[in-house]
């Protein structure tokens, strides 16, 4: 959940004037790929949306629809030759709330931060397409370095990103180390190298543009609900995928010098647990469904069973896809744990997917990314 830097009371406050009536303005801020404020062009805003899918190669990503009559645009020129200076430029967009109701005060949230990939211009009709700073990391390093066994992989994310130019990292203490020579060339997709140093922690862009490196959530933060002084706005869609289900989780380590196999540990689910062994079994015989990974970065049983125990209550939370649409939630990032109550189930799970419209009245669709267009005449109707 981003950080509203609220006192906890004022934080349950906001969370519940999102379920009732509010003020809402969406900034739409143009920036330099240092992340400075350059313009404002909320005045334009027409429509857009804003994605997260964690199954996606970039994570995060937004479309918006602008109206430009004047062609304001400080990227745009009326030149076709110079039509392309938005390569170096982000938009940042803030999702400002303010409920007279429930909590009278201004809470701003910024929803996403990236580059600008496309930009189509038809007479004052503008649509932008962008994706998440980790678009920025995955072109080749086109450097060399060599991290040798023993190196702190919090510091080698660090240097990673320092050397693509990131310098909004927010990456918690961490003493994992490689068990394991890796080198960097110059054709080294810096991004999959990143999330394969950042393995066993949640890591992702947050609506800042801050990279965040923390530990796996087990434990619901937020509750979605049906009925008075809810917040769900159709009825959940649950879907149940076997493979998807675990209740073991084996990791493997690092083979020590001399040892015929690797070190090792296991993480079970309670046998109290609906999806345990014991409850999925059948006539007297447990149903074990494992999920089995190798870390050879990993050399010390403790090691593999922090890991399998982290990972195992991840997979005891998020052992379901639901789908539905609710009142928007803009603090929510991926790897959430949320909770879904209504009046015959209760339920958490894992954030992987999810969508936020920029317009009042938008909603915001939970478990899918909704496809939102605009109609031109509404575009020229403005």
């Amino acid at each position: 959940m981003y950080p509203t830097r609220l006192s906890a009371a004022d934080q349950a406050a906001y969370l519940k004037s999102l379920s009732s009536s509010y003020n809402l303005q969406v900034q739409i801020l143009i920036m330099d790929m240092a992340q400075n404020v350059l313009a404002d062009i909320s005045d334009m805003l027409v429509d857009g949306q804003v994605n997260a899918d964690k199954t996606a190669e970039v994570t995060r990503s937004a479309s918006l629809t602008l109206f430009d009559k004047d062609r304001q645009l400080p990227f745009d020129s009326k030149s076709p030759t110079d039509g392309q200076l938005f390569y170096d430029r982000m938009i940042r967009i803030v999702y400002s709330t303010r409920s007279y109701e429930v909590f009278n005060q201004v809470v701003s949230i910024p929803i996403f931060t990236g580059p600008i990939v496309s930009m189509n211009r038809s007479g004052a009709d503008v649509q932008l397409e962008l994706m998440g700073k980790d678009h920025l990391a995955k072109k080749p390093a086109w450097r060399t370095k060599n991290y040798p066994i023993g190196s702190y992989r919090r510091s080698v994310i660090h240097e990673l990103m320092t050397n693509v130019g990131e310098t909004k990292l927010s990456l918690a203490e961490w003493a994992k180390k490689t068990a394991n020579p890796y080198g960097v060339t110059r054709e080294t997709d810096v991004w999959s190298l990143a999330k394969r140093m950042a393995a066993g922690m949640s890591f992702y862009y947050d609506g800042a543009g801050w990279l965040q490196l923390r530990p796996w959530m087990s434990r619901s933060i937020f509750t979605f609900a049906t009925g008075r002084g809810g917040n769900i706005l159709t009825e959940p869609e649950i879907n149940y995928d076997i493979d998807d289900v675990y209740n073991i989780v084996l990791v493997k380590g690092a083979t020590a010098n001399g040892a015929a196999r690797p070190v090792e540990a296991t993480a079970y689910a309670p046998a109290s647990h609906p999806l345990s062994a014991q409850s999925l079994g059948r006539n007297g015989y447990a149903r074990h469904i494992p999920e089995i990974i190798e870390d050879g970065d990993l050399t010390t049983k403790a090691e593999c069973q922090e890991r399998a125990d982290t990972q195992l209550a991840y997979r005891l939370a998020g052992t379901l896809n639901a789908t539905f649409d609710a009142m928007p939630i803009p603090v929510l990032e991926l790897d959430d744990v949320v909770q879904v109550k209504t009046t015959d189930y209760s339920f958490t799970f894992a954030l992987d997917r999810f969508s936020l419209g920029l317009k009042a009245g938008a909603s915001m669709s939970i478990g899918y990314v909704q496809r939102r267009s605009v109609q031109k005449a509404k575009i020229r109707g403005r």
